[in-house]
């Protein structure tokens, strides 16, 4: 298993598996690292992005990594006010799961892949081979 760490500004085209993560928090980084990468057997693309300040040229990465990404994670509660502009286009994909603690999110309107935690993602082992 190879991990590829990825932040702004690289992109990595090759096979492996992409996952997109925005703003964890981290317990959501725990989570992610020991029950999710550290128990998968295949390469997997890692982009990640938390940066506190807007730049242009960082969202556009952002928007070009969702593209490509075959899996994302958002930790709505930690995003910062400029990544939340985006947040309910990139939460009607179907390829988004999110986080937050609230009750009352408008989000729930647009997408049912609200989780509470990473445990969906040990489903995800067969389908990493299939890739």
């Amino acid at each position: 298993m190879k991990i590829n760490l990825i932040t702004p500004p690289d992109i990595l085209h090759n096979d492996s598996y992409q996952l997109l993560v925005l703003y964890p928090g981290k317990e959501l980084q725990k989570q992610l690292q020991y029950d999710f990468l550290g128990k998968i057997e295949h390469s997997v693309n890692l982009y990640y992005y938390d940066k506190p300040e807007y730049n242009k040229d960082d969202i556009d990465w952002v928007l070009n990594a969702f593209n490509i990404a075959d899996l994302v994670l958002i930790d709505v509660d930690n995003c910062e006010p400029h990544a939340k502009d985006l947040l309910s286009y990139l939460i009607a994909k179907p390829k988004t799961f999110w986080l937050t603690n609230s009750q009352q999110s408008v989000y729930n309107h647009i997408s049912k892949n609200k989780v509470y935690n990473l445990d969906f993602l040990q489903n995800l082992g067969g389908n990493l081979e299939k890739k």
